[in-house]
């Protein structure tokens, strides 16, 4: 394993808090590609979106190799993955329903809780999900591209991953 490990909760992620995501996305930009960011097997809140922008591993800090996992319950969005080669392990997402109507072929997908960028440059390639769960959003998962931007094959896996009571659990 290469890179810097980053304990989240030495860096403001806090359960007291409100909306992590601040202290969630200030952390992502301090770090480097392949570092890791590991939090601990604890319930987080926030109120606004986390964005990982390069290419990273955010886990739940395991206890003697064995993750219990960490959830996240958010009032908006959840987390945007906007970089290829990103590894999310062991965090689960709990969202919250809106009254928004959705509309997916007009990319109106109210609150979501996994989005996938995807565009020309190849962003959000290659991003591996595992062992969480989903719920609770309007749009659980939205594999998305940029307007006008053909699927050009985005690499992703998902292994243990349960998307469940989403108006939506899948949109692409």
């Amino acid at each position: 394993r290469n890179g810097t490990t980053w304990i989240a909760e030495e860096h403001g992620v806090s359960i007291l808090s409100n909306d992590n995501a601040p202290a969630f996305n200030a952390l992502i930009a301090k770090m480097k590609v392949g570092d890791r960011l590991e939090i601990l097997p604890l319930r987080y809140k926030t109120a606004s979106v986390i964005v990982i922008n390069k290419s990273i591993t955010v886990t739940a800090k395991s206890n003697r190799n064995q993750t219990t996992g960490a959830i996240i319950e958010c009032a908006s969005d959840g987390v945007v993955f906007s970089s290829p080669w990103v590894k999310w392990s062991g965090i689960s997402l709990i969202g919250q329903y809106t009254t928004t109507v959705l509309n997916p072929s007009a990319k109106v997908f109210g609150s979501v809780g996994m989005r996938h960028e995807y565009s020309a440059s190849g962003t959000s390639s290659g991003v591996i999900v595992e062992d969480c769960f989903v719920t609770y959003f309007d749009t659980n998962v939205v594999e998305s591209q940029e307007a006008g931007q053909a699927w050009a094959g985005a690499y992703r896996e998902y292994y243990n991953v349960f998307l469940r009571y989403g108006r939506i659990n899948l949109a692409m």
